[in-house]
């Protein structure tokens, strides 16, 4: 490592930062919203961001849409 930084400098540290904007055509949504469901193939809880509303099961093949 040639220059350290201590920990509280992080947040200014240009390397890590992130300068990406969007176009507002790449936007979908303003506010998604954020799903917590189960999934089958997973084990274990999954966070699903959408724009519409949550599906009732976690989206897989053969169950695109959550219904299953």
């Amino acid at each position: 490592m040639k220059r350290p930084r201590t920990l509280d400098k992080i947040h200014t540290f240009e390397p890590w930062s992130c300068k990406k904007r969007f176009k507002k055509s790449e936007i979908a949504c303003s506010v998604p919203n954020v799903c917590k469901l189960h999934s089958r193939v997973f084990q274990q809880d999954r966070h699903l961001h959408t724009c519409s509303e949550c599906p009732q099961k976690y989206p897989w093949i053969r169950n695109e849409f959550g219904l299953d």
